[in-house]
């Protein structure tokens, strides 16, 4: 699995990705590179996944941002953590989004709690692309 941020995606492709099309493009392009699974972290507009033939765009509700610095980190580690525990890629892709979102809504480069964590999870929107 590999969890590029927007900007680090276009190191990696040599392109700007501004669409919602350029986007999947990219998730489809990274994968080609090898990767079983990818999670494109767009910052406020949530992330786009790809892994075993799923195409997914995760949205979070919209929040009031104070330091998004370690949001991506928390994305992944929330990832992580609900894969292990057996959850399906697009549960663990929310859960995802949801600890990035409620990480940025801290101060400082601190996380987000579960309870912080969980209460944005009931407000993240997972759309199937494919």
């Amino acid at each position: 699995m590999v969890a590029p941020n927007q900007q680090e995606a276009e190191r990696l492709l040599n392109r700007a990705l501004i669409t919602r099309s350029n986007f999947v493009e990219a998730v489809g392009r990274i994968r080609q590179m090898g990767a079983e699974s990818v999670i494109l972290s767009l910052g406020s507009r949530g992330a786009m996944g790809a892994s075993q033939g799923q195409l997914l765009e995760v949205i979070p509700p919209r929040v009031d941002v104070v330091c998004p610095i370690g949001a991506g980190d928390a994305l992944v580690a929330a990832f992580a953590w609900s894969m292990a525990q057996g959850d399906d890629f697009a549960d663990a892709l929310r859960w995802a989004v949801a600890a990035g979102t409620a990480s940025a809504t801290r101060p400082g480069v601190t996380f987000a709690s579960l309870d912080e964590t969980r209460e944005i999870y009931q407000r993240v929107e997972v759309r199937i692309i494919s």
